[in-house]
């Protein structure tokens, strides 16, 4: 054989030898492709780290990386969360074989909002988001416009986000509505009624226990007074005497139970303003 056809042999060979190896790779990512699909996660934080159902992966941009067909949860976790009320970005997908799916990371902020009295309503745009105590969620560079309104008060309009560069963002928000006009005068009128009760209990109480006192003094000393002439009945010899005395004893345990009476109701008259002043 000469050395010309030896050299296209060669040749020949080298070229069947290349194309069987394209079409052996070809094969192998058909194969591959066929059993496998491939997630790219793009962020605007390069360098955050990129979780495939619970598993770190890489960092941020992270492209076409392989993954088996079915169900999917992807994550990127903030490198260093500025508060707690910020959360990682999680999405969870489905994929078929060969299927390619690119995410696009948006982190979002919360915002904890809080109004005295609770219970206000909170709108974004005009859409309602709920009711205070709330953590409202809007995305890391937007800035928002939010009212909080409630029947009966005057509404309050903030604005949430970083509003300018190198200061420090406000993540909680506590706000005092101011009652309308009609609601106020209400409030007011309420308030002095309350007053009006409170003071009045208050000296319904301070009165009866101060006759409490003195029925139960009185009591004590109508006792003693009946006890000292059923002593005198007891050592008196004549009969006249004798009568005198236990008429008086009978009074005076009379006068000592009225006065025992008196005690008994004007105490528990007493306690019970008591209780309603302190509980209004």
């Amino acid at each position: 054989m000469s050395i010309r056809q030896k050299m296209k042999f060669f040749k020949t060979s080298f070229i069947g030898a290349a194309f069987s190896c394209v079409a052996i790779s070809a094969f192998a990512q058909e194969s591959a492709s066929s059993r496998h699909a491939f997630i790219s996660v793009e962020s605007q934080h390069p360098g955050f780290p990129v979780l495939i159902d619970g598993q770190q992966v890489g960092f941020t941009p992270l492209r076409n990386f392989s993954v088996p067909s079915g169900k999917h949860e992807i994550a990127v976790k903030r490198a260093q969360p500025e508060s707690w009320l910020d959360f990682d970005w999680v999405e969870t997908c489905s994929l078929s074989a060969g299927d390619t799916l690119i995410f696009t990371t948006h982190f979002l902020k919360g915002y904890s909002i809080n109004s005295t009295p609770f219970g206000a309503e909170v709108y974004v745009d005009g859409i309602l988001q709920g009711a205070t105590p709330l953590v409202l969620r809007l995305p890391e560079d937007e800035i928002a416009t939010v009212e909080i309104r409630r029947a009966g008060y005057q509404a309050e309009q903030l604005q949430i986000g970083k509003i300018k560069e190198g200061l420090a963002e406000t993540r909680l928000y506590a706000v005092t509505l101011k009652p309308e006009k009609k609601l106020a005068l209400l409030q007011e009128v309420e308030k002095s009624r309350r007053r009006f009760h409170l003071n009045r209990n208050r000296r319904i109480s301070l009165a009866t226990a101060g006759l409490s006192l003195a029925s139960g003094v009185a009591a004590i000393l109508l006792k003693d007074k009946a006890d000292h002439f059923y002593d005198q009945y007891l050592t008196a010899s004549l009969p006249a005497q004798r009568e005198g005395f236990y008429q008086r004893t009978k009074d005076y345990d009379r006068y000592s139970g009225i006065a025992t009476a008196v005690f008994e109701a004007s105490f528990a008259v007493s306690f019970y303003f008591f209780l309603k002043s302190t509980s209004e």
